[in-house]
């Protein structure tokens, strides 16, 4: 069942060095591939999975075991749970939870769904509206109730749910020498919402753009860096300072937004062979809530974790290499938890999800 590359633990030496490395670690399987995940809350997981042509989403309970925190003692929720669950249009690569529903962002469009409570007759998630139609895989963010989506900074669409509207924006700085070299590759690669703003990473390049849409117009830009190739994606601090970029191609950058003159450093990770042609899909960065921490994946098997304020080595502050399976393709998704230090969910296409606490130094 478990992956034993050369020169790396088997399954049970692995599984004895986990508790020296873990305060906690569950693990469990759905059918299919898992396609894309987020956290509802701090105690439910939206989860999007594909068996061929039969694609869906499920709510799941997270163990109290493990949002209980390492010191909790016996508990006895200890396993993930279905709470609701339904069919999607089609597979599902972006997730963004709302507090009416879930939109999310397909193979064949951008819908949104209704998910139940407690209170209701039916424990079924539900489409509610067709969105987009005829669009794959497309960038999605909401800012202050309103829907943000688009493929190239020309043309981005905004779409308010309750009245059902939408209107095209065009994110395209000013004119100049910089500049102009980015708009020529004006591809969106990632969109991120954070304290009202709309962070833009652009594709290609990892260029990034900052959108006040209260005031609609552009704050600032990024470090501009001469284009690398690949697809590229972003994620944003809580505190909206620090802004992470990582390509398919295996490089981080990261940057202070309040001096975007330049990145605060860049590190290299090498892709390995088998994941290059699933890099573009699902290379993954999340910068932790709780402390200076940076984590990564999509180019192996494995989640890496950086600290942010330390400079870049060739090794890692901590590496998840729980997922093991040989016929492994890619690794999804990962999370942090919003309230847990150093507990994240991660999932792979084996249909695996995986919920670690790592140890602190």
């Amino acid at each position: 069942m478990y992956y034993d590359g050369g020169g790396e633990d088997s399954d049970d030496e692995w599984f004895y060095s986990s508790f020296k490395r873990y305060d906690d670690l569950s693990m469990y399987n759905v059918q299919g591939s898992i396609s894309s995940m987020a956290l509802k809350g701090n105690s439910k997981l939206l989860l999007a999975s594909s068996r061929g042509q039969h694609h869906e989403i499920l709510e799941l309970s997270v163990p109290k075991k493990i949002i209980a925190g390492k010191d909790s003692g016996l508990t006895r929720d200890r396993d993930f749970g279905v709470l609701t669950g339904g069919y999607t249009t089609g597979l599902v690569k972006r997730i963004l939870p709302l507090q009416v529903g879930v939109v999310t962002s397909e193979s064949t469009g951008i819908n949104f769904y209704s998910i139940p409570n407690s209170l209701d007759d039916t424990d079924i998630i539900m489409l509610k509206q067709v969105i987009k139609k005829d669009v794959e895989s497309y960038p999605i963010t909401d800012a202050n109730s309103v829907l943000y989506y688009g493929i190239d900074i020309s043309d981005v669409v905004t779409y308010d749910l309750s009245s059902e509207t939408s209107k095209n924006i065009s994110l395209v700085p000013d004119s100049t020498e910089t500049l102009s070299k980015e708009i020529n590759s004006g591809a969106i690669g990632d969109l991120c919402s954070k304290h009202g703003n709309i962070y833009i990473c652009l594709n290609h390049s990892g260029n990034v753009l900052i959108f006040d849409p209260r005031k609609n117009h552009l704050l600032q830009k990024g470090v501009y860096c001469e284009p690398l190739g690949g697809r590229w994606t972003l994620d944003v601090g809580d505190s909206g300072h620090y802004v992470a970029t990582f390509g398919s191609k295996g490089c981080l950058r990261l940057y202070d937004s309040r001096n975007f003159n330049k990145f605060l450093w860049n590190k290299d990770f090498k892709v390995q062979e088998e994941f290059k042609s699933k890099s573009d899909e699902c290379i993954c960065v999340r910068l932790s809530p709780h402390n200076n921490l940076v984590s990564v994946s999509g180019i192996d098997r494995n989640i890496h974790i950086s600290g942010i304020n330390e400079i870049p080595k060739d090794n890692n502050l901590f590496i998840h290499d729980g997922h093991r399976d040989r016929e492994i393709q890619s690794i999804s998704t990962h999370l942090w938890h919003p309230e847990q230090e150093n507990l994240l969910f991660s999932a792979d296409d084996t249909g695996q999800l995986q919920a670690w606490r790592f140890k602190g130094s």
